[in-house]
């Protein structure tokens, strides 16, 4: 990988819907690192990031920054020197490796976002169903409290501004992105994690898909497993999962079957 392009590639797509663990899944390769979400280019420009929240506490918490290597990231000429800042300020253990920068809210922007820098995206779409009720049952497990269920038609609404933003930046910047269905990832993951390595240009080895260097709670606590993916059976009713559907029908391959 060449010194003069730390970023390697861009991770994003639905909140709760499985970019955590593509990231992770990237990071296996020995040349690759990243933390949690940095979300540099939702920002105008490198300067306009020193208050992009929640972005800014992110990178300080997760990257191990402090306000001067802030203010050194955010003085950099272009975004890849926003990067090469970034990876030079913060902990990775190897300040030779390409990053992945994993930022969910990309996908809303996503158009916006490819123009700024030269780099592919893999974007990861999950079932409707499945993410309503991961985002109600995170929701609960947040508060430690049974949470309201959040309404079916607006949630929708949230769904599809996603999507609208993935559509968009396919017309113009189809060849850069590749859209990952978490189903697909974790009922087939040797399969569709060399689909991952090949479109990102990296060798690919099946022990990846083991995970075994990841620390990372959210996946953990599982790993690449199957048994989430139904899980919204026992916990959704049938006109719930019928008008999550419904309301998502532009959408329809992403509903697994």
């Amino acid at each position: 990988m060449s010194e003069k392009s730390p970023l390697h590639c861009l991770v994003c797509g639905y909140e709760r819907g499985g970019t955590t663990l593509v990231g992770e899944l990237i990071r296996q390769h020995p040349q690759m690192d990243g933390r949690f979400e940095g979300g540099l280019l939702l920002a105008e420009n490198s300067a306009d990031f020193a208050t992009l929240e929640p972005y800014v506490s992110n990178i300080k918490r997760f990257w191990h920054l402090d306000d001067d290597d802030i203010a050194y990231l955010c003085g950099a000429e272009s975004w890849m020197d926003a990067y090469r800042r970034l990876r030079e300020c913060s902990d990775l253990p190897d300040k030779n490796v390409s990053l992945y920068d994993k930022t969910p809210a990309y996908m809303l922007r996503l158009s916006e976002v490819l123009e700024k820098i030269d780099v592919p995206a893999v974007c990861v779409v999950r079932d409707p169903r499945a993410l309503y009720w991961s985002h109600w049952k995170h929701a609960m497990e947040s508060k430690n409290e049974q949470s309201a269920k959040p309404p079916v038609r607006d949630w929708a609404r949230y769904y599809l501004r996603y999507a609208n933003g993935l559509h968009q930046a396919q017309k113009q910047f189809l060849h850069r992105i590749l859209v990952v269905q978490m189903e697909e990832l974790v009922t087939a993951p040797e399969r569709v994690g060399r689909q991952i390595y090949d479109f990102l240009g990296l060798e690919f080895r099946p022990e990846y898909t083991g995970l075994p260097d990841t620390d990372n709670p959210y996946v953990s606590r599982g790993g690449i497993v199957s048994n989430v993916i139904y899980e919204y059976l026992q916990h959704l009713s049938k006109i719930d999962q019928f008008l999550l559907r419904f309301y998502t029908r532009s959408c329809v391959e992403w509903h697994w079957k």
